[in-house]
């Protein structure tokens, strides 16, 4: 499993890159490392106020998958339900990058790398820190930005 998400990950970055390249810029600005770090900053903030509306305009709706988190894919169709459920559960969660790096790929696509702490309360009073990886890739179209993968990995605390 882990080469064919590492294959499909590789695949859709030849494709931005391709794709991206025959066609002209839409009006707006072209990808920058600046630009990478905007729209992870956008989303992370998004994810704080638990907004899955705000996170709305970045996920394309589509049956592809957009988004895997430790190996459980969620397809951009499913993607805004299944954040919605999950905020659902929590009464706060604050997401920070920790540390960030954003490289563009072409004039209309970025690649994102951040390692954040993830801070959650549930709305029973449980807290968890999660430190964890995420890689995404943005893309612009003539409807923006949007998020078309991103992959996320939990860091495990070394065994005492």
């Amino acid at each position: 499993m882990r080469i064919g998400q590492r294959t499909l990950a590789l695949a859709l970055l030849l494709l931005c890159g391709c794709a991206t390249a025959r066609t002209a810029p839409p009006a707006g600005e072209r990808a920058s490392a600046a630009v990478g770090l905007r729209l992870a900053n956008e989303m992370a903030a998004a994810a704080s106020r638990l907004d899955v509306a705000a996170l709305a305009k970045f996920i394309p709706q589509t049956d592809a998958v957009v988004y895997v988190s430790n190996g459980n894919p969620i397809r951009g169709n499913e993607y805004l339900k299944v954040m919605g459920d999950f905020y659902g559960t929590l009464s706060q969660l604050d997401f920070k990058w920790a540390k960030s790096e954003s490289v563009p790929i072409s004039e209309n696509a970025v690649a994102f790398t951040g390692w954040s702490d993830v801070h959650f309360v549930t709305k029973k009073g449980e807290t968890e820190t999660e430190h964890a990886v995420f890689t995404m890739v943005f893309v612009r179209g003539a409807d923006g930005w949007k998020r078309v993968i991103a992959h996320k990995t939990v860091l495990k605390e070394p065994e005492k």
